[in-house]
């Protein structure tokens, strides 16, 4: 199962003098893209969601990742990508 770390940070400064301080570790420019995540019950103990990307093909997602209330700490997930021919009509059910 492939394997992720998750990092999320809060920004109180500029942002634009954060990006120029990062540029130099990325692969490339900063880039925003719009996303909405459906995330549904699973008993399994592991999580899953739906993810509908704007110009990208919607993917069901299932990973496993310990619960972290902390922003400051990675968060290690395993999971697993499905692609989604027909969104909408998971979102239904």
């Amino acid at each position: 199962m492939p394997r992720n770390v998750e990092i999320k940070a809060r920004i109180d400064d500029d942002i634009n003098d954060l990006i120029e301080r990062i540029r130099p570790l990325a692969d490339g420019p900063p880039r925003h893209f719009t996303q909405n995540d459906t995330f549904f019950n699973c008993p399994s103990g592991g999580r899953l969601k739906l993810r509908i990307e704007q110009d990208s093909p919607a993917q069901l997602i299932y990973y496993e990742r310990n619960d972290v209330s902390s922003l400051s700490i990675p968060k290690l997930s395993n999971y697993l990508i499905a692609p989604v021919s027909h969104p909408n009509e998971l979102k239904v059910s």
